[in-house]
């Protein structure tokens, strides 16, 4: 249940600017050093791209009239396999909640908001890379750590 002091919402333009914040203080908290601002500028322009785009969901909770949290998830194609046996996936990222706003629900209501989103637009299976801070919302939200970590390289 969403407190009445916050409200859950797609996010619009006027929102970019806070989601590319959000985006460089959630790579701060995982350690990422920001040595090259140009890409926030690309953030900005993917943003602006994307939130109109039915395969792009992005949530965003409010309190007090002011942005406090964000989730971003993609929907694509999958192979079927053992673990799962649709066609769709949704790969979350970009989960912040500002620091003023921590512990008040903003981060279990906009990660609810997306998962009900991909869920009915066909999604079986949601993904995502958690930090240690977010990790224990994330398992109580069904989520479990799997026996292969994330990788990944330049090209």
């Amino acid at each position: 249940m969403i407190p009445e002091e916050m409200r859950v919402r797609h996010a619009g333009t006027g929102d970019i600017r806070f989601l590319v914040e959000a985006r460089a203080e959630m790579f701060s908290s995982m350690g990422v050093v920001d040595q090259v601002m140009a890409w926030r500028e690309a953030a900005a322009d993917w943003f602006e791209n994307h939130l109109d785009d039915g395969s792009v969901g992005v949530f965003i909770a409010e309190r007090e009239g002011k942005a406090a949290s964000c989730a971003v998830g993609v929907l694509h194609a999958c192979i079927p396999g053992p673990d799962v046996d649709g066609l769709l996936d949704v790969e979350i990222s970009n989960v912040y909640t500002s620091e003023w706003a921590r512990g008040s629900g903003c981060a279990r209501a906009v990660m609810t908001a997306l998962l009900n989103w991909a869920r009915d637009r066909g999604a079986v299976r949601a993904k995502l890379n958690a930090t240690d801070q977010g990790q224990p919302l994330y398992t109580s939200l069904g989520f479990v750590m799997t026996r292969c970590p994330a990788m990944k390289r330049s090209l």
